[in-house]
């Protein structure tokens, strides 16, 4: 089937769950035979940002250290700071993972990116993006980046999925958006205090080894 028409309404739901079913099968075998699968760190970011830029190269020296110190990188395998990720690792000669999706501008593995996955759904893409990772580090990005940050916190709080380490990488960045989180979300009782014992805002790549190297603790 095309790709460009699965959501198209001549595709029966057949079609769309046999599609499906076929993607997690095959996602879940790509996972399972990837030879770090303990030691995975996701790293979300913007598809935008440019190479030359100050953000893309703090974002590969950062997987570049962490990787070098044992930890396997697993990005959503596009351009921009995805793309950055994976490099840092690659250089570092370790291991870069990469779950893409068929998207108008991202379509393609970055050239950084080891051991590929390429999914037809976001959907399915997210789910191999949170499976086996020990941590989550969210760098610079747009809406997708919020939503994956959204859709992770809502998992923990609902335990559906464990509590696990949600770093976001880049102070000033950040730290407007989870004040704000704080004040309106917290104070009015949406979300329980909890929550924020998984977040951490850092800035320093260190600081982001040292809280990596605390979960085996």
């Amino acid at each position: 089937m095309d790709k460009k028409t699965i959501y198209n309404i001549s595709t029966t739901d057949k079609d769309i769950i046999d599609n499906i079913s076929e993607e997690f099968k095959n996602g879940l075998t790509f996972l399972s035979e990837l030879p770090a699968s303990n030691n995975i760190v996701t790293v979300f970011g913007s598809a935008r940002t440019k190479e030359d830029s100050a953000t893309y190269k703090s974002v590969a020296d950062l997987t570049n250290f962490i990787n070098t110190n044992g930890y396997s990188i697993l990005t959503g395998g596009g351009p921009g700071l995805m793309e950055a990720a994976n490099k840092g690792a690659f250089d570092a000669g370790g291991s870069s993972i990469g779950v893409n999706v068929v998207l108008p501008h991202e379509q393609e593995s970055n050239p950084y990116v080891k051991s590929s996955f390429i999914c037809d759904y976001l959907f399915t893409r997210k789910v191999f993006l949170i499976k086996d990772s020990e941590a989550f580090i969210f760098v610079e990005g747009g809406f997708g980046t919020l939503d994956e940050l959204f859709e992770i916190l809502t998992l923990i709080s609902v335990e559906y999925l464990k509590e696990v380490p949600v770093i976001l990488y880049g102070k000033e960045f950040w730290t407007g958006m989870m004040k704000w989180v704080k004040e309106f979300l917290l104070d009015r009782k949406y979300i329980d205090k909890d929550l924020f014992d998984n977040i951490v805002i850092l800035d320093k790549k260190e600081e982001v080894l040292e809280k990596l190297k605390a979960i085996k603790k």
